[in-house]
């Protein structure tokens, strides 16, 4: 028996308990929007990083942000040299 025919069961017996209606477009409209947010949360799943590789991935970024920021730098430095030597 999977999960949905054991929330089915679930339903049937406790639905007539509760005297709730379930029917009616507002209790759909919320059934479709858990459905949509399921499926999202699975598809996001697929990119998600293995925890045990999270923090290697996150080093690896840093190094490679570092290495950025290094030609950042020096391309600033020669920027300046190069204005101030074209002032004099």
């Amino acid at each position: 028996m999977d999960a949905l025919s054991k929330i089915g069961i679930l339903v049937i017996n406790l639905v007539p308990r509760l005297s709730i209606p379930l029917t009616g477009a507002a209790n759909q409209t919320r059934c479709f929007a858990h459905i949509i947010n399921l499926v999202v949360k699975s598809i996001l799943r697929q990119f998600d990083v293995p925890k045990a590789k999270a923090n290697e991935a996150l080093d690896e970024a840093s190094k490679v942000l570092l290495h950025i920021a290094e030609d950042i730098e020096t391309e600033e430095t020669e920027t300046q040299a190069s204005s101030g030597d074209e002032s004099e």
